[in-house]
């Protein structure tokens, strides 16, 4: 008997395991005769998002899907306020689109309201990194001539049990060549996942003011947090940590205390991604009679113009009460900016 080629062997193998591999890919049918491979991320709003390896993820008009094949479960929703029932889709000798959920029927997509993947209880293996940097400003010339620009930079990496959030904001603003506003702030979180809600998190904020009264502010916190949901039409995750602050004022004063805050994250999106809509912030209480509260949330809005490039709409505002100087600022911009 003629003994069996190791090359040929590694060669089966190897085969097998990408034919398993696309087997197990979601398939789309296109009405120009295309057919694409990937996974199905969402459909919402008349459009498809599927992932490839090879073009990322596509953006595809329902109307030009002839039919979709797919080996993952999916939450279907036919009209708005109807509850999301697991479903299966697959097509037959017509094309049509049928629904796997206790019983067969057939169905266009076009007529789904929203499908979405069941997400599976289990941690990131591989890396995810996802981020954006936008740029607003805001320039006046009238009787008081005003120059305003921010520069905001916003980064998560996760992989495995860790979560890592990098953020930057740059404020400057000049009235009549005279400087009113720079402002740094730069923070660090560092989450832990205990299961698939539960988290510990770390956190180190720093923020150095030129022109208020409370020029420098420095927070090292730590303490549980609890991940409500994160799905490809939101999230929602909250905090509460203990920290030590440190304060610096204008006058030389400098206080340090320990606070407990809690911290919240919320995104929702609509129209298949496009439009993006988040809350957040945090609200602190003092272990001292120096500083009476501390108060920092945002929301704002983000439409995105392509895939890289999106417009965004927000406003700002941040309090600290003290004894040695109160801060009470607000701030509404909009700009331009990137993502990935």
């Amino acid at each position: 008997m003629k003994p069996f080629s190791p090359n040929l062997l590694a060669c089966t193998v190897l085969s097998s395991l990408l034919m398993a591999s696309s087997s197990l890919a979601d398939t789309v049918q296109l009405k120009n005769g295309d057919r694409i491979s990937g996974t199905i991320v969402l459909l919402d709003s008349g459009r498809l998002l599927l992932k490839t390896a090879y073009a990322g993820t596509l953006s595809l008009d329902v109307k030009q899907v002839t039919s979709v094949d797919t080996d993952q479960q999916l939450l279907a929703r036919q009209h708005r306020g109807d509850d999301s029932q697991p479903v299966r889709l697959y097509s037959d000798e017509n094309g049509q689109q049928l629904i796997l959920a206790g019983s067969e029927h057939s169905i266009r997509l076009q007529d789904l309201h929203q499908l979405i993947p069941v997400q599976e209880k289990q941690l990131l293996s591989g890396l995810q990194w996802k981020g954006s940097l936008h740029l607003s400003a805001d320039y006046k010339r009238k009787e008081n001539d005003s120059d305003k620009y921010e520069l905001d930079l916003d980064n998560q990496l996760r992989h495995g049990r860790w979560r890592h959030g990098i953020e930057a904001d740059y404020e400057h603003e000049t009235k009549n060549d005279s400087k009113k506003t720079d402002r740094f702030t730069s923070t660090y979180g560092l989450d832990y996942f205990l299961t698939q809600s539960w988290f510990w998190k770390g956190k180190a904020k720093y923020t150095s003011d030129k022109m208020e009264d409370l020029r420098r502010q420095t927070t090292l916190g730590t303490g549980p947090g609890y991940q409500f949901w994160d799905t490809p039409l939101g999230s929602l995750s909250a905090s509460t940590l203990l920290n030590h602050n440190s304060y610096s004022f204008a006058n030389g004063e400098r206080e340090h205390f320990n606070s407990v805050t809690g911290s919240w994250d919320y995104r929702r999106y609509f129209m298949a991604k496009n439009l993006e809509f988040y809350y957040k912030g945090e609200a602190g209480l003092p272990f001292t009679p120096a500083v009476d509260y501390v108060l920092d949330h945002e929301t704002g809005l983000r439409y995105k113009l392509n895939s890289w490039a999106s417009l965004s709409l927000r406003a700002e505002w941040e309090q600290v009460g003290s004894d040695q100087g109160s801060l009470n600022d607000r701030r509404y911009l909009m700009g331009l900016g990137v993502s990935w």
